[in-house]
């Protein structure tokens, strides 16, 4: 599934620039909500906890591969929010950095909470919590307040009543939920372009605030080697043009890109793409220079290797 939007002239209304699929299905967003996650934590905690930084905030938003710059960043916010590592519910798990991973297994080091790459998040949530009060061992409850504002931007952004976002337990055992492919698509257009979707100056600040992250510590939000670093860092295909754009990878096969606007699309863009196959971080590489080649905007690939035929036609691009 591929879906590829801008805006409609003067309009905050989607204009489909590519799309293959049923891009009106809903989908899981997985890690592709984190942003607005963080978002809906953001208020509480920039009031509560002065001493926090863009760095923590990054880790807060991340997919990260617990490295030894993500892990002493947490290790950070936990000792700035004064909560512990015991505190967090998601799964333990094993650094995804290789050299980490295979030191720890090399050393004997079992499988930790604070290595799973949703760490960060978990920790902004047990911190809002304490901010206001509430009992840390209820940050998962679906029906909590902590979820109540993200709820609401999904609202705005989609036009949706908040009732219809019904959670579902994510694998990091947070609540999710689901959006189609262009509902996730005009989202990231609206992050990386802020306020161009919708009139909520709230919602602007905060989107404002997380895309600088984006741009400024790609390599905490994900990993050096991985994808959605690469695309941030301009490393993935040969531009035709400068463009500055925020992305996430998402379990499951999912990539969403927002790019700037632009001299060609000078309302931004919003991309979407899901594998049916499930993740395969090439393929999603390869379907996106072919993507960024369809419309414009790139004229291959920094590494030679051109979508296979057989790829070409089973998305139809």
């Amino acid at each position: 599934m591929v879906f590829v939007s801008t805006l409609k002239r003067g309009e905050p209304k989607q204009e489909t620039i590519l799309s293959t699929g049923n891009c009106t299905k809903p989908l899981w967003t997985r890690s592709i909500l984190k942003p607005w996650q963080l978002m809906g934590n953001l208020k509480t905690l920039k009031k509560r906890y002065l001493e926090l930084n863009e760095r923590h905030y990054a880790l807060m938003t991340a997919s990260h591969v617990a490295d030894v710059e993500h892990l002493s960043v947490l290790r950070q916010i936990i000792q700035i929010g004064q909560v512990s590592e015991n505190d967090l519910q998601c799964p333990a798990a094993r650094p995804s950095a290789p050299r980490l991973n295979s030191k720890t297994v090399n050393d004997g080091v079992q499988s930790r909470s604070l290595f799973h790459n949703c760490s960060g998040k978990h920790l902004g949530y047990l911190l809002y919590l304490k901010a206001h009060g509430l009992p840390l061992g209820n940050y998962l409850d679906a029906g909590g307040q902590q979820f109540k504002e993200l709820i609401g931007f999904l609202s705005t952004l989609t036009g949706r009543k908040t009732d219809s976002f019904t959670p579902t337990t994510d694998g990091c055992q947070l609540p999710n939920y689901a959006l189609s492919a262009s509902e996730m698509a005009h989202a990231y257009l609206s992050l990386i372009n802020p306020g161009a979707t919708h009139a909520n100056e709230d919602l602007k600040a905060r989107e404002q605030f997380v895309s600088a992250l984006f741009n400024t510590y790609p390599h905490l939000i994900s990993g050096m080697e991985r994808l959605d670093t690469r695309i941030m860092n301009g490393e993935v295909a040969n531009l035709t043009e400068e463009v500055t754009a925020v992305a996430k990878l998402g379990a499951e096969g999912l990539l969403a890109v927002g790019i700037k606007s632009n001299r060609r699309f000078p309302h931004g863009l919003g991309i979407l793409i899901k594998l049916a196959s499930g993740p395969s971080e090439r393929t999603l590489e390869l379907i996106f220079i072919e993507v960024m080649r369809r419309i414009g905007l790139a004229d291959g690939a920094k590494q030679e290797d051109p979508l296979p035929l057989h790829l070409k036609r089973c998305y139809h691009i």
